[in-house]
Protein backbone atom coordinates (compact mmCIF):
# COMPACT_ATOMS: atom_id res chain seq x y z
CA UNK A 1 0.00 0.00 0.00
CA UNK A 2 1.31 3.44 -0.94
CA UNK A 3 1.40 6.22 1.67
CA UNK A 4 1.94 9.94 1.25
CA UNK A 5 5.11 11.07 3.00
CA UNK A 6 5.08 14.69 1.76
CA UNK A 7 3.11 17.17 -0.33
CA UNK A 8 4.93 19.98 -2.11
CA UNK A 9 3.88 22.98 -4.19
CA UNK A 10 6.33 22.63 -7.06
CA UNK A 11 6.81 19.73 -9.47
CA UNK A 12 10.57 20.39 -9.51
CA UNK A 13 10.70 19.90 -5.74
CA UNK A 14 8.78 16.61 -6.05
CA UNK A 15 11.15 15.44 -8.81
CA UNK A 16 14.17 16.26 -6.64
CA UNK A 17 12.68 14.23 -3.78
CA UNK A 18 11.94 11.36 -6.16
CA UNK A 19 15.55 11.32 -7.39
CA UNK A 20 16.92 11.33 -3.82
CA UNK A 21 14.66 8.44 -2.79
CA UNK A 22 15.13 6.37 -5.95
CA UNK A 23 18.91 6.78 -5.62
CA UNK A 24 18.57 5.01 -2.27
CA UNK A 25 16.44 2.22 -3.78
CA UNK A 26 13.00 3.46 -2.73
CA UNK A 27 10.28 3.34 -5.40
CA UNK A 28 8.37 6.62 -5.59
CA UNK A 29 4.95 7.42 -7.03
CA UNK A 30 3.74 10.97 -7.77
CA UNK A 31 -0.02 10.53 -8.31
CA UNK A 32 -0.54 14.23 -9.09
CA UNK A 33 2.39 14.65 -11.49
CA UNK A 34 0.48 14.84 -14.78
CA UNK A 35 -2.44 16.84 -13.38
CA UNK A 36 0.01 19.31 -11.87
CA UNK A 37 1.99 19.55 -15.11
CA UNK A 38 -1.23 20.35 -16.98
CA UNK A 39 -2.68 22.94 -14.63
CA UNK A 40 0.39 24.37 -12.89
CA UNK A 41 1.10 25.81 -9.47
CA UNK A 42 -1.70 26.86 -7.20
CA UNK A 43 -4.43 24.43 -8.16
CA UNK A 44 -3.14 21.31 -6.42
CA UNK A 45 -0.10 20.09 -4.54
CA UNK A 46 2.12 17.21 -5.61
CA UNK A 47 1.99 14.21 -3.27
CA UNK A 48 5.11 12.05 -2.83
CA UNK A 49 4.10 8.46 -2.13
CA UNK A 50 6.16 5.40 -1.24
CA UNK A 51 5.38 1.86 -0.15
CA UNK A 52 4.27 1.75 3.47
CA UNK A 53 7.26 -0.46 4.35
CA UNK A 54 9.67 2.22 3.05
CA UNK A 55 7.92 5.26 4.59
CA UNK A 56 10.07 5.62 7.72
CA UNK A 57 13.33 5.25 5.78
CA UNK A 58 12.11 7.69 3.10
CA UNK A 59 11.31 10.32 5.74
CA UNK A 60 14.79 9.87 7.23
CA UNK A 61 16.42 10.35 3.82
CA UNK A 62 14.41 13.49 3.11
CA UNK A 63 15.22 14.88 6.57
CA UNK A 64 18.93 14.97 5.67
CA UNK A 65 19.72 18.38 4.14
CA UNK A 66 20.48 18.20 0.44
CA UNK A 67 23.57 19.88 -0.98
CA UNK A 68 22.69 23.27 -2.42
CA UNK A 69 21.91 23.02 -6.10
CA UNK A 70 22.87 25.54 -8.72
CA UNK A 71 19.33 26.60 -9.57
CA UNK A 72 17.94 29.84 -10.84
CA UNK A 73 14.81 31.12 -9.14
CA UNK A 74 12.35 33.49 -10.68
CA UNK A 75 12.26 36.75 -8.79
CA UNK A 76 9.71 39.51 -8.84
CA UNK A 77 10.81 42.38 -11.11
CA UNK A 78 9.16 44.87 -8.73
CA UNK A 79 10.34 43.87 -5.25
CA UNK A 80 12.94 41.14 -5.93
CA UNK A 81 11.17 38.48 -3.83
CA UNK A 82 11.59 34.83 -4.83
CA UNK A 83 8.16 33.97 -3.34
CA UNK A 84 6.66 33.74 -6.82
CA UNK A 85 3.95 31.43 -8.12
CA UNK A 86 3.73 30.38 -11.76
CA UNK A 87 0.32 29.98 -13.32
CA UNK A 88 0.23 28.52 -16.79
CA UNK A 89 -3.51 28.88 -17.30
CA UNK A 90 -6.06 31.19 -15.74
CA UNK A 91 -9.15 29.55 -14.25
CA UNK A 92 -11.34 30.93 -17.04
CA UNK A 93 -8.90 29.64 -19.68
CA UNK A 94 -8.95 26.16 -18.11
CA UNK A 95 -12.75 26.10 -18.11
CA UNK A 96 -12.89 27.29 -21.72
CA UNK A 97 -10.32 24.70 -22.80
CA UNK A 98 -12.07 21.89 -20.93
CA UNK A 99 -15.34 22.81 -22.61
CA UNK A 100 -13.56 22.88 -25.97
CA UNK A 101 -11.82 19.57 -25.18
CA UNK A 102 -8.17 20.62 -25.28
CA UNK A 103 -5.48 22.58 -23.48
CA UNK A 104 -3.28 24.83 -25.58
CA UNK A 105 0.39 24.56 -24.67
CA UNK A 106 1.45 27.78 -26.41
CA UNK A 107 -0.09 30.20 -23.88
CA UNK A 108 2.52 32.29 -22.05
CA UNK A 109 2.93 31.57 -18.36
CA UNK A 110 2.03 34.27 -15.88
CA UNK A 111 3.64 34.85 -12.51
CA UNK A 112 2.34 36.38 -9.29
CA UNK A 113 4.53 37.65 -6.47
CA UNK A 114 3.20 36.62 -3.07
CA UNK A 115 5.16 39.40 -1.36
CA UNK A 116 3.86 42.44 -3.24
CA UNK A 117 1.03 41.04 -5.41
CA UNK A 118 2.59 42.08 -8.73
CA UNK A 119 1.52 39.90 -11.69
CA UNK A 120 3.38 39.61 -15.02
CA UNK A 121 3.58 37.38 -18.09
CA UNK A 122 6.67 35.45 -19.16
CA UNK A 123 8.64 37.00 -21.97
Amino acid sequence: MMVTIATVNYLQEADAMRVRLETDGIAVFLPDEFTFASFGTGLIGVRIQVDEADAARAREILAIPDAPADTTFITCPTCGSSDVARRRFSVSAVIQCLLAGFLSSNRPASYTCHACGYTWKAA
